[in-house]
């Protein structure tokens, strides 16, 4: 079974001190017990193969973050959609991105590997490099036919993440609350006639990222009052994100012309929360289709997101840039054919590296070689989880870049901001908002995951630890302008 090598504790740092056993001692995030990772033991197959494999599905919703779902704990943003398929699904309560936005993400998702192993950072390092086997071409060459819809320029061909997909069809010259429109009911048609057997179908859902304007009856939909009145609490004042500290790299005027006349901070805050109900809705149709196909328990359709988004934490406003919790935990949740051990929690960390190799070992497939991600099928089927540290990246600039490394109950992070490296600790548990940060209180652990990160990117934290990987041509001017409408390129490498 893949993912039985790596970094990993016997312990967690605190109980390697205290000599108590894992998730005996303080460390534990979990009163009930971490239910679930990975392990190196033989079971039963999953899904049944005597039939042929399953079609899989991906339902990628961007900028999506984990907070914002209700069965993950949202008390703004309404999830209906979501929250009816996580009862037929296995939950991952802890799931990460390997980065905070969609290139290194996306990139990591399709190969199992973190940002500085695949090489594709942003910058002039913006296309996956020919070498590295992506999940389409690894189905297409076990007989899938592979489908994928898909709403923002990092996931094609400019980037090289359209390989192995034999039908692609993109739509990302249209208006970011317009795009989903524009597929959604192909998507239907390939549920009403789909591809001949087995296929894999990627849809991409874009409408949550700014600039949040979800149409109605979303719109406004969790915001009552004008937004372009002075608000009368001096905090809720949008001045802040123009005039205060904003840690986002660009100039405030420029980056958020989409809030111009808008008075009140809560605004943005909350038309966010709308747009993700405004996606949660389209991915319930989709799921209704794909139910009323009769292909359901016939598929392994697994909904995810890439990263999430600075909504005013870490002085950070509207964007996703630096690796805390809003930008890392997204959702992850997988329904096997018939639902099988549907309902299950998944409340031990898990990244989406892992996706790739617990996709190939459900489909009885070979295991992919030099990946960092863990098969999670044995913590689907309830087996006893193994202590791992997990890890996401930032940055194509040495002047400025982000790495952070984190357990089921602390997450350390080095930011390197204009040169200089400074060092973050939060308790996951005590602080799940990441807002005090314990690195000169807690020495002794700071000291520890920074030898973490030592022993797996190195004491200089290269950018890319492949040096042999050479710089790439120039973006298309057409790719670039829409890219550079978005907030994108220039920005921290990206």
């Amino acid at each position: 079974m893949a993912g039985c090598a790596g970094f990993r504790l016997p312990r967690c740092a605190e109980c390697a001190r205290c000599g108590s056993a894992w998730g005996e001692g303080p460390m534990r995030l979990w009163p009930l017990g971490l239910i679930l990772l990975a392990s190196c033991t033989q079971s039963e197959p999953l899904i049944d193969l005597a039939e042929g494999p399953p079609n899989v599905i991906i339902i990628a919703l961007d900028t999506f973050r984990a907070d914002h779902v209700g069965v993950l704990g949202s008390d703004t943003a309404k999830t209906p959609a979501l929250d009816r398929f996580a009862a037929e699904s296995i939950l991952f309560t802890d799931c990460a991105a390997a980065s905070t936005w969609t290139l290194p993400s996306f990139a990591s998702l399709y190969t199992g590997r973190l940002p500085s192993e695949h090489g594709t950072i942003g910058g002039s390092q913006h296309r996956l490099g020919d070498d590295e086997i992506t999940l389409a071409e690894r189905l297409k060459a076990n007989g899938y036919h592979n489908t994928a819809f898909i709403a923002v320029d990092y996931l094609g061909k400019e980037f090289g993440l359209d390989r192995g997909f034999d039908r692609f069809l993109d739509y990302s010259n249209f208006p970011v609350n317009e795009r989903l429109k524009k597929y959604q009911r192909r998507v239907h048609d390939v549920f009403r006639a789909p591809p001949r057997e087995p296929w894999f179908l990627l849809v991409h859902y874009f409408d949550a990222h700014d600039p949040y304007e979800p149409p109605l009856p979303f719109a406004r939909m969790y915001y009552e009052g004008d937004e372009r009145a002075e608000p009368e609490d001096p905090a809720r004042n949008i001045d802040v994100i123009y005039d205060g500290p904003n840690r986002v790299r660009q100039d405030p005027r420029t980056r958020y012309r989409w809030l111009e006349g808008v008075r009140d901070l809560r605004f943005p805050v909350r038309q966010y929360a709308a747009g993700v109900s405004y996606v949660d809705h389209h991915v319930g149709v989709a799921l209704d289709s794909l139910r009323s196909s009769g292909l359901l328990d016939e598929s392994i359709v697994i909904v995810l997101a890439d990263h999430g988004e600075h909504l005013t934490e870490h002085d950070i406003y509207f964007t996703h840039r630096l690796p805390y919790a809003e930008t890392l935990q997204v959702p992850l949740m997988i329904r096997l054919p018939g639902a099988v051990h549907g309902g299950t929690r998944v409340h031990s960390p898990v990244s989406l590296i892992d996706l790739l190799p617990t996709l190939l070992e459900l489909l009885d497939l070979d295991p992919a070689a030099s990946v960092s991600g863990q098969s999670l099928t044995a913590v689907m089927r309830g087996e006893e989880p193994e202590n791992r540290l997990l890890y996401a990246e930032y940055g194509a600039l040495e002047d400025w870049n982000a790495r952070s490394v984190w357990d089921a109950r602390w997450r350390y992070t080095e930011i390197v901001d204009d040169g200089v490296r400074g060092v973050e600790l939060f308790d996951r548990r005590a602080d799940p908002r990441e807002q005090r940060n314990l690195a000169t209180e807690r020495t002794d652990l700071t000291r520890f995951y920074a030898a973490a990160l030592d022993a797996r990117f190195g004491a200089q934290r290269p950018l890319l630890l492949d040096p042999s990987v050479v710089p790439q041509q120039e973006l298309d001017p057409a790719v670039k302008a829409r890219l550079q409408a978005l907030g994108y390129v220039d920005v921290g490498g990206q």
